[in-house]
C-alpha cells in the first residue's frame, strides 16, 4: 500500500489570507503516515497516488486537483525523464506531493523564497509563483537544446569530422519528450486561467502569460526537431557526395588501367607464338604503346571534362 510521507509544513501568512502549505513524499516505507491520515476528497487522494500521470486540471468539491511536470535535476537522472508535482489546492490548504527520489528544485526554491518574506498575499499567488517557476526551468531547458541544435548547425557547415550524430538524434529525442508533457500542460494552464475560481483576475493574467509562454515553447521545440532533422539530412548528403567522390575517382582510374590491363594481361599468357617473344625490345614497344593509350584516355577524359 502506498503512503504519503510528510516532509514539511509551513503556514504562510499572505498579506490578504494564510494558508497552510504541506508538501508531502509518495513512498512505500513502513513508519510513513497512511494516507486516510489526511482528510482529503477520495478523488483528490486517489489523483494524488496515480501511477501514471499527465499534466491536468481537475476541479473537486471545494478545490482543484493539479499535476504538472517539472525538469528533473535529481543527481544521475535524465533531466527530460520530467517530474510529476501533484497539487490539492484550495484557498486555506495546498498540499504539494511527488515520489520518492524524485525531488523538485522548484519546490524547494519557493520554500526559500517563503522563508525569506516573500511578497505572496494568499494561495492564488502561491500557485502563480509555483508556475513560473516550473516553467523558467523548462525554458532554460529547451534554451539549452536550441544552444545545441546552433551548434551542430555551425559544425556542419564547416567540417563534418567535428560532428556528433547521436549527440543530435539525442536533441530530437529530447524536444519530443519535452514536447510530450508540455502540449498537456499548456492545456492545464489555460483551464486553470478559464475556469478556477479561487484566484483572482490578475492572478488569471499571469497564468494567461505562462500559457503564452508555453505556446512559444512548443513552438521553438518543433522548430528544434525541424532544424535538427535538416542537420542529419545534410550530414547524410554530405556523406553521399563523399562516397560519390570516392566511387567517382576509382571510376576513372579503372578507366584508365583496364586498356593497360587488358594489354598485359593478353602479352602475359605463357603460351607459343605470342608476337614479339623473339624480339629483342618487344618489352620497350609494349611499355611505349601503353604509355601512349594511358595518356590517349586521360585527355579524352580531360576533354569531355571528366577529370
Amino acid at each position: 500500500m502506498q503512503k504519503l510521507k510528510q516532509e514539511f509544513t509551513c503556514i504562510v501568512e499572505g498579506k490578504e489570507q494564510a494558508f497552510t502549505w504541506t508538501h508531502i513524499v509518495i513512498e512505500d516505507e513502513d513508519n510513513s503516515a497512511d494516507i486516510g491520515h489526511y482528510n482529503l476528497p477520495i478523488a483528490a487522494l486517489e489523483a494524488l497516488l496515480a501511477e501514471e500521470t499527465r499534466p491536468k486540471y481537475l476541479p473537486i468539491e471545494n478545490g482543484a486537483f493539479i499535476c504538472l511536470r517539472a525538469i528533473n535535476f535529481n543527481p544521475d537522472a535524465d533531466s527530460n525523464d520530467m517530474v510529476s508535482l501533484r497539487i490539492w489546492f484550495t484557498k486555506d490548504l495546498v498540499i504539494t506531493a511527488n515520489k520518492a527520489g524524485r525531488n523538485l528544485r522548484s519546490i524547494g526554491e519557493l520554500k526559500q523564497t517563503i522563508a525569506a518574506n516573500s511578497e505572496i498575499n494568499d494561495a492564488g499567488d502561491w500557485l502563480c509563483e509555483l508556475i513560473e517557476r516550473v516553467t523558467d526551468k523548462v525554458s532554460q531547458q529547451i534554451e539549452d537544446i536550441e544552444d545545441l541544435t546552433d551548434l551542430a548547425e555551425e559544425q556542419v557547415s564547416k567540417e563534418l569530422t567535428d560532428i556528433d550524430r547521436p549527440a543530435i538524434i539525442t536533441m530530437r529525442k529530447d524536444a519530443a519528450q519535452i514536447k510530450r508533457f508540455m502540449v498537456p500542460q499548456k492545456d492545464a494552464y489555460e483551464l486553470l486561467q478559464q475556469k478556477l475560481q479561487l484566484i483572482n483576475e490578475v492572478q488569471k493574467f499571469q497564468i494567461k502569460e505562462q500559457v503564452d509562454r508555453v505556446h512559444r515553447m512548443l513552438e521553438n521545440l518543433v522548430l528544434i526537431r525541424e532544424r535538427s532533422a535538416l542537420v542529419l539530412e545534410e550530414i547524410r548528403l554530405a556523406i553521399s557526395e563523399k562516397q560519390n567522390e570516392r566511387m567517382y575517382v576509382l571510376s576513372l582510374v579503372t578507366a584508365i588501367f583496364l586498356p593497360l590491363s587488358f594489354l598485359t594481361g593478353l602479352f602475359g599468357m605463357n603460351v607459343a607464338d605470342l608476337p614479339g617473344t623473339d624480339f629483342p625490345n618487344a618489352f620497350w614497344f609494349l611499355l611505349g604503346a601503353m604509355a601512349g593509350i594511358g595518356v590517349v584516355v586521360f585527355i579524352v577524359m580531360k576533354l569531355r571534362k571528366w577529370l
